[in-house]
Protein backbone atom coordinates (compact mmCIF):
# COMPACT_ATOMS: atom_id res chain seq x y z
CA UNK A 1 0.00 0.00 0.00
CA UNK A 2 3.13 2.31 0.21
CA UNK A 3 3.24 2.29 -3.66
CA UNK A 4 0.05 4.27 -3.94
CA UNK A 5 0.49 6.62 -1.14
CA UNK A 6 3.81 7.52 -3.12
CA UNK A 7 1.95 7.69 -6.40
CA UNK A 8 -0.80 10.00 -4.86
CA UNK A 9 2.19 12.25 -2.98
CA UNK A 10 4.06 12.64 -6.58
CA UNK A 11 0.68 13.19 -8.22
CA UNK A 12 -0.23 15.90 -5.97
CA UNK A 13 3.01 17.46 -5.90
CA UNK A 14 4.21 20.63 -7.68
CA UNK A 15 5.05 19.27 -11.30
CA UNK A 16 8.22 21.12 -12.72
CA UNK A 17 7.58 23.99 -15.72
CA UNK A 18 9.39 21.41 -18.64
CA UNK A 19 6.97 18.43 -17.43
CA UNK A 20 3.97 20.70 -17.82
CA UNK A 21 5.10 21.27 -21.21
CA UNK A 22 5.34 17.59 -22.15
CA UNK A 23 2.12 16.70 -20.51
CA UNK A 24 0.18 19.70 -22.22
CA UNK A 25 1.60 18.61 -25.66
CA UNK A 26 0.59 15.16 -24.62
CA UNK A 27 -2.63 15.87 -24.16
CA UNK A 28 -3.35 17.94 -27.01
CA UNK A 29 -1.75 14.70 -29.06
CA UNK A 30 -3.79 12.36 -27.21
CA UNK A 31 -6.65 14.55 -27.98
CA UNK A 32 -6.55 15.08 -31.81
CA UNK A 33 -5.79 11.16 -31.45
CA UNK A 34 -8.83 10.35 -30.11
CA UNK A 35 -10.82 13.24 -32.19
CA UNK A 36 -9.84 11.20 -35.32
CA UNK A 37 -10.21 7.72 -34.34
CA UNK A 38 -13.76 9.07 -33.07
CA UNK A 39 -14.84 10.54 -36.58
CA UNK A 40 -13.78 7.25 -38.03
CA UNK A 41 -15.90 5.11 -36.17
CA UNK A 42 -19.22 7.58 -36.21
CA UNK A 43 -18.84 9.83 -39.33
CA UNK A 44 -19.34 7.67 -42.61
CA UNK A 45 -15.95 8.93 -43.97
CA UNK A 46 -13.18 5.66 -44.80
CA UNK A 47 -10.12 6.61 -43.50
CA UNK A 48 -6.93 4.31 -44.14
CA UNK A 49 -5.91 1.81 -42.07
CA UNK A 50 -2.26 2.97 -41.66
CA UNK A 51 -4.23 6.72 -40.14
CA UNK A 52 -5.69 4.46 -37.43
CA UNK A 53 -3.09 2.09 -36.78
CA UNK A 54 -0.84 5.29 -36.77
CA UNK A 55 -3.53 7.86 -34.50
CA UNK A 56 -3.92 4.60 -31.86
CA UNK A 57 0.18 4.38 -31.46
CA UNK A 58 -0.04 8.15 -30.85
CA UNK A 59 -3.01 7.90 -28.67
CA UNK A 60 -1.09 4.94 -26.49
CA UNK A 61 2.47 6.72 -26.28
CA UNK A 62 1.05 10.27 -25.60
CA UNK A 63 -1.03 9.17 -22.69
CA UNK A 64 1.69 7.27 -20.93
CA UNK A 65 4.31 9.78 -21.64
CA UNK A 66 1.67 12.47 -20.17
CA UNK A 67 1.16 9.92 -17.77
CA UNK A 68 4.93 10.12 -16.73
CA UNK A 69 5.15 14.01 -17.08
CA UNK A 70 2.84 14.68 -14.54
CA UNK A 71 4.44 12.21 -11.83
CA UNK A 72 7.63 14.18 -11.83
CA UNK A 73 8.44 16.47 -8.80
CA UNK A 74 10.43 19.16 -8.01
CA UNK A 75 13.31 18.31 -6.04
CA UNK A 76 12.85 20.16 -3.27
CA UNK A 77 9.46 18.56 -2.64
CA UNK A 78 10.16 16.12 -0.03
Amino acid sequence: MQIFKTLKDRWNAETPILYKKIRNYCIGLSGSATALLALGNTANIIIPVIVTKAASWILIVSAATGGYAQLQKNKDDN
